[in-house]
């Protein structure tokens, strides 16, 4: 992913400094380093970020907010280096931060976000034995980054090492996040969450930074001056998210090593912190990258299409303006299709194209499309710009008759919601009851508005963006036959399934008022469930009865009311073979087929 190296260009003792170019020799104040430890599913994490970004606005160049994260409300964003950093602190609630590693215990203390300012006053106040100044460049070409540190003591430090940790940070990255619209506004971007000060990667090679030595003595004296240089490739994506260059910073602090009575404890207490934005060289002329390419299933036309769209950033000075673009299916033998886009793309942002025309795939196969810029404002390019994605589109769900949504929520039911849509994207209908959080709920909802031969389209949606752990969901037809079906709950904040409906068979009858049954499992095993939905209430007889029309499960008579009807029917006295479930009431007999195999 990245090629990291370093060298000490120079380590001198005393005050008769020559080689120092940039860092000051006088006794500075500390600055305030805030690791707050935060994720995208934490509810207040958001105005965490908020007081720590009104912290670093009142103390500019004092105060080094540090987002990382980690633990089980970071859905998104986790790093290799963050959950160590986390595990040694004492942290039990999120958000959290800790304010330059102050220790207690023999662990880092985790900080509420209203004991922030107090703390960070505090640091401020104080001297600081270790002053640090730096220099970041940043070829845009190569994208490597020379990083140039000199760090000074100004004070004696009895200590065996120091550590000396360099971090990237990024800027601007748009994203979920809960509680951000409510608790911190001012970083909403449309729907998304501009995430600020996320922590990256260690320049430094391990979480807990660079060795700073002591003397033969066991301290590092006063006049110490450290000179370090570091060159390291930015990846182009750190955790399934771009690294933008233009949005990154650079945080340096010092830190102890360990604890002399705290073995497992790494790098505690932060002496100070600086943080540098990059300079970059090389950015002239005319240049662009293909950032991703991503596919979406074409949704409510039951059709082999998919769309794509693909992000383009400018990586030069001069905007890009237009681009012509080719892209399409190379598994089929047709001719890609081309599209002249026009636009503005300024240095280092970028813009999401949607591609005007869908590409056929193969059904139930894992598909490639293939997408190429060859010009940008009009000028052939010497390296075609290419990418590719792929996508599995599966075959469409078939059922016949009416059909119903039988689902199961989690214990946070409110957050489940649905809706149907026909082949033109207009919804046809969508849930109507409010469910309340708390415990799981069932329930069974006949989708109406069906017709035979219409194309249709089901969006199971959840508000929190995890889906239902344990819950599930399915739609099954007239004939009790499951058409679409979701038994584990993992459909994050929202899957949809294209289905066609035909006329129904002959295998279930109706009255007037019973204008649908359905039977599940189908086949059974020990136990199966009628769910009778009527117009109106009414009382009705219901048994199962064998092919010689012998009743073999007697439910007797039973009350109906308007809506769906749910009954518990036992077969685990019965052999395999054919039956026919019957519900018998003064408007008429209906019958549905049932399959019992063990």
């Amino acid at each position: 992913m990245k090629r990291l190296l370093f060298a000490v260009a120079a380590m001198t003792f005393g005050f008769g400094i020559s080689a120092q170019t940039i860092v000051s020799t006088q006794v500075q104040k500390r600055n305030a380093v805030i690791e707050e430890y935060t994720g995208v599913n934490c509810t207040w994490c958001p105005d965490g970020h908020k007081i720590a970004q009104q912290l670093a606005s009142a103390n500019p160049g004092k105060v080094i907010p540090i987002n990382i994260h980690v633990g089980g409300y970071a859905a998104l964003y986790k790093t290799q280096w963050g959950d160590a950093i986390l595990n040694q602190t004492n942290c039990s609630g999120f958000p959290a931060g800790s304010v330059n590693r102050i220790v207690s215990s023999c662990k880092v203390e985790a900080y509420s976000r209203g004991d922030w300012a107090t703390l960070v006053s505090g640091v401020l106040a104080e001297d600081s034995p270790v002053n640090i100044a730096a220099t970041a460049k940043v070829d845009a070409k190569t994208r490597k980054m020379t990083i140039h540190v000199e760090v000074y003591y100004t004070a004696d430090v009895e200590q065996n090492s120091n550590r000396l940790n360099v971090v990237l940070l990024q800027n601007n990255i748009l994203g979920p996040q809960t509680g951000g619209a409510n608790l911190n506004p001012a970083q909403m971007v449309g729907d998304k969450y501009s995430h600020m000060h996320m922590f990256r990667d260690m320049i430094t090679g391990n979480q807990w930074g660079d060795e700073i030595a002591a003397n033969e003595d066991g301290k590092i004296e006063a006049g110490t001056f450290v000179e370090k240089d570091y060159v390291y490739e930015i990846p182009e994506v750190i955790s399934n998210e771009e690294v933008v260059l233009g949005d990154l910073d650079v945080a340096l602090f010092v830190t102890d090593d360990t604890d002399p009575d705290c073995a497992a404890l790494h790098s505690p207490n932060i002496w100070t912190g600086i943080e540098i934005t990059p300079e970059y060289e090389n950015v002239e002329g005319l240049s662009a990258s293909l950032v991703k390419v991503e596919l979406s299933p074409v949704m409510t036309k039951c059709n082999d299409e998919v769309s794509a769209v693909i992000t383009v950033r400018n990586m030069a000075s001069t905007e890009v303006t237009s681009m012509k673009i080719e892209y399409g299916n190379p598994a089929i033998n047709q001719p890609y299709q081309t599209y002249n886009w026009t636009g503005n793309i300024s240095l280092f942002d970028k813009e999401d194209i949607t591609l005007p025309n869908n590409v056929s795939v193969a059904f139930d196969e894992l598909s490639t499309i293939e997408v190429m810029v060859s010009e940008l404002n009009g000028e052939e390019l010497e390296q075609v710009l290419s990418g590719s994605a792929t996508i599995t589109k599966p075959s469409v769900n078939k059922g016949a008759g009416n059909a119903t949504l039988i689902c199961k929520t989690d214990q946070y039911a409110s957050e489940f919601t649905w809706n149907l849509y026909d082949e033109s994207g207009n919804i046809v209908q969508k849930n109507s009851k409010k469910y309340s959080d708390g415990k799981a709920v069932r329930d069974t909802i006949l989708l109406t508005g069906i017709a035979s031969d219409g194309c249709y389209s089901l969006e199971i949606l959840d508000a929190y963006g995890d889906g239902c752990p344990g819950g599930n969901y399915k739609v099954v037809d007239a004939n009790g036959k499951t058409i679409i079906k979701n038994t584990k709950g993992t459909w994050g904040s929202g899957e949809q399934t294209d289905f066609t409906m035909e006329a129904v068979s002959a295998l279930s009858s109706v009255t007037e008022n019973i204008y649908q049954t359905v039977v599940y499992p189908n086949p059974a095993r020990e136990n199966v469930t009628l769910t009778i939905n009527a117009l109106n209430s009414e009382k009705v007889q219901i048994n199962v009865v064998d092919l010689m029309g012998r009743i073999v499960v007697n439910l007797g008579q039973q009350n109906i009311k308007d809506g769906a009807n749910n009954f518990n029917i036992n077969t685990s006295a019965l052999d395999n073979g054919v039956y026919y479930v019957r519900i018998i009431s003064d408007n008429g007999i209906s019958t549905s087929k049932l399959s019992v195999t063990k």
